[in-house]
């Protein structure tokens, strides 16, 4: 009898286990999504969160009979010396702020009291002790420098939160909204750059079209900073000649001198005679065109390939019925790739917010004028408040998950299958 399975009996066959496979699908998916987690998780962390005047108080008073400590030894050490004078003067000026004549005030014309008298303590009158017993040889240096971190520490409870302090800061809220708006302008210069750029090149066939994809799509690899780089020296160095230039000295006397005639002096030569004041570097629309050359590309690949999903045969239906091209494209194709439109803006308005490197090569960062958020996260990690930068960089990353958001809704094809 043979042993050949036929079509009715029942089948020997097993799949094999995908454990394996699936293992590690989710360990090396899991371990991308636990470092992102984690990174957002640590800019949440770092800032301090605001404390009720209750709790500073109950928290400013260790600290201070903590310096009282290192002042009483520093006391004993200089016992008999010309600093005793002025340390003993110091202590009992410390000791009063356990128990300071308060008459009725609130907690935090307390707190602001004991604030502004520990900040003079340590800035003025221990640095005064600490040059003092430096010039005659009295080893209280030690003792004197715990006192005033001590005194400083205290101080530093009285710190705002974090949060309150960047949203109530002017100069960081200009820079968001000076983001928001150039995001925007951004955003609206790269569709209307990027919607006919992407259509030529999806629609139409021409001698050199791979090289031109190839430069349309240099910004998205070439480092921000060159960007910057590559503004820079094509709106200040590059010369068409020579111009005059009028300059004042202090005595208001004019003088006029010969200066290279660039596209960023043109520009402004061009304002003056308009009664208006126009720069490029170092101004407003520096930043919008330093956002616009990273930015457009985003879009401009995004475009192009919403167009190369929408079937040109309804087009070319239209115009054997007597529509002209551009009708067409108004009335059938534009109507079909409103949501790649959508998203090409969001993107686009999502990499502008991100921009750091051109801006700071090509504009620089000036409060109020040039000053964008990815500034002011460089600004206030550079004087050491890190706390600060991770605030900003929270709202920075708010920013960006709604806008993500709307990329992914805003960006599926009605035909696509969903899941």
């Amino acid at each position: 009898m043979s042993s050949t399975p036929t079509p009715d009996s029942p089948s020997h066959f097993r799949p094999k286990s995908d454990t394996t496979f699936f293992f590690g699908l989710g360990t090396l998916g899991g371990f991308y999504l636990f470092l992102i987690i984690s990174l957002i998780l640590a800019l949440v962390i770092v800032p301090r969160w605001g404390k009720s005047n209750e709790t500073k108080l109950l928290l400013m008073s260790p600290s201070i009979r903590e310096a009282i400590k290192y002042l009483e030894s520093a006391n004993q050490k200089a016992n008999g010396t010309v600093v005793a004078t002025g340390l003993e003067q110091a202590l009992k000026e410390t000791r009063l702020l356990i128990d300071p004549p308060f008459d009725g005030r609130s907690k935090a014309d307390r707190i602001n009291y004991l604030a502004t008298e520990a900040r003079s303590l340590a800035n003025i009158k221990l640095s005064e002790l600490v040059k003092k017993a430096d010039a005659v040889n009295v080893d209280i240096g030690r003792e004197l420098g715990l006192a005033k971190n001590s005194l400083l520490d205290a101080v530093a409870i009285d710190r705002p939160s974090d949060y309150s302090a960047v949203f109530n800061d002017p100069r960081i809220r200009s820079s968001a909204k000076l983001s928001f708006v150039s995001c925007t302008i951004s955003a609206l210069l790269s569709l209307w750059v990027a919607v006919p750029i992407g259509y030529t090149m999806s629609r139409f066939q021409f001698r050199g079209k791979n090289f031109i994809d190839t430069i349309l799509d240099v910004p998205i690899v070439l480092p921000p900073l060159v960007i910057g780089l590559g503004l820079l020296i094509l709106f200040n160095n590059i010369s068409f000649g020579t111009m005059d230039i009028t300059y004042f000295d202090r005595g208001g006397s004019e003088y006029i001198v010969k200066e290279n005639r660039t596209i960023e002096r043109m520009i402004k030569q061009a304002g003056e005679s308009l009664g208006l004041q126009l720069r490029i570097t170092n101004g407003a629309a520096g930043v919008v065109l330093a956002q616009f050359m990273v930015a457009c590309a985003f879009a401009v690949r995004t475009m192009r390939n919403t167009f190369d999903q929408i079937s040109p045969r309804q087009e070319e239906v239209a115009m054997t019925l007597g529509s002209s091209r551009g009708e067409a494209f108004w009335s059938i194709v534009l109507p079909q790739g409103y949501r790649g439109l959508m998203a090409a803006g969001t993107l686009a308005w999502a990499r502008s917010l991100g921009e750091f490197g051109p801006i700071l090569i090509f504009c620089g960062i000036n409060a109020h004028r040039t000053e964008v958020m990815s500034s002011s996260v460089y600004l206030q990690f550079s004087i050491g408040e890190i706390e600060k930068a991770a605030v900003v960089s929270l709202l920075m990353i708010a920013l960006a998950f709604v806008v993500l958001l709307l990329v992914r809704n805003l960006g599926k094809s009605d035909s696509a299958p969903q899941r």
